[in-house]
């Protein structure tokens, strides 16, 4: 019997060095790919290094970053859930999971992540901001304010706190709360600054303080949110009455309920039963928002007799109390 020998050619054998050479290597091109902001191309790089060492904590961080910045928020959230599994301690990445939550509007998941990182680190003043921040987010206002504070005491210069805090205190009708931080940011030329003051003073019923405040900072940042609102009101109750609907018109673009509802009540007081007609008014409201409490009350001042009882009878035969 012949025997026939076949030779087969082995390929070369992979050793775990070679296996972290590689991972290595498709990690520093993710790094650098990301740096020259082509995330798609570092995403491809990361998940390459994550095919081969799957358990990386770096690789996976990076990973969901690159989602973050792309704004896939879940799967950044997954990637940095995955890292933690392999490394509960490592903080920095716990930070970036409560601010994944955060752009995704889960803002009591980002407060348990953020708490963890401030138990762990109490020196890490961005924690303890965005976790006040997170707290604010779902109405928690000593809360919130109490965390705001401490970073404040801590680094009174964070513009970003300052404005934070002032604003929460300043919707909570807290003005002597408001008031120092107000008095610190009144000699800072930014549009969020004027804002704030110009805020403070409306509440304050100092309207013309108000206007000039507001007016610089919608001068500075147009696109600054409800910041056309806050002057057409200023303007409203300075007797401004075509200004005010200016500024009303131009808060639409960047907060259509708010500027449409203020636009409707400026119109109505200076122009009657007008305000019946405007159909950007009727098509953009919902039909239940028509007979709320606070429309049928703003018509009581604004509408003649006949037109208020048109309107507020829907609402009363649906809630007779």
């Amino acid at each position: 019997m012949l025997l026939v020998t076949v030779l087969v050619a082995a390929g070369p054998r992979l050793t775990a060095q070679t296996v972290d050479s590689q991972a290595q290597e498709a990690f520093a091109r993710g790094v650098a790919l990301q740096q020259k902001g082509d995330l798609e191309g570092a995403r491809q790089a990361y998940e390459e290094a994550l095919g081969i060492a799957p358990q990386r904590v770096d690789v996976l961080s990076n990973l969901g970053l690159v989602y973050s910045e792309m704004g896939q928020q879940e799967r950044a959230i997954k990637c940095y859930q995955e890292a933690l599994k392999v490394d509960p301690k490592q903080y920095a990445v716990r930070f970036n999971l409560g601010i994944a939550y955060m752009q995704a509007n889960q803002y009591e998941p980002a407060r348990r992540e953020l708490a963890k990182v401030v138990a762990a680190q109490p020196n890490n003043l961005r924690a303890h901001y965005l976790l006040g921040l997170c707290l604010l987010k779902q109405g928690r206002l000593p809360e919130g304010t109490a965390e705001l504070e401490r970073v404040r005491r801590a680094n009174a210069k964070d513009l970003d706190v300052s404005y934070t805090l002032a604003s929460a205190y300043l919707k909570a009708n807290q003005l002597d709360k408001a008031e120092p931080i107000v008095t610190g940011l009144e000699t800072v030329d930014s549009a969020e600054a004027h804002y704030i003051v110009g805020s403070y003073y409306l509440a304050k019923f100092d309207h013309h303080r108000a206007v000039r405040e507001l007016e610089m900072a919608v001068k500075q940042n147009p696109k600054l949110p409800e910041a056309h609102s806050q002057l057409a009101y200023a303007y409203f109750f300075d007797f401004k009455w075509d200004l005010s609907v200016k500024m009303c018109e131009e808060e639409l673009p960047y907060t259509p309920t708010t500027g449409t509802l203020s636009n409707c009540w400026v119109r109505s007081i200076g122009r009657g039963d007008d305000w019946m007609r405007q159909p950007r008014f009727w098509t953009r409201r919902p039909a239940k928002a028509r007979t709320t409490p606070r429309f049928c009350i703003k018509s009581d001042f604004s509408l003649r007799p006949r037109t208020t009882i048109a309107l507020q009878w829907p609402f009363l035969r649906r809630s007779p109390s």
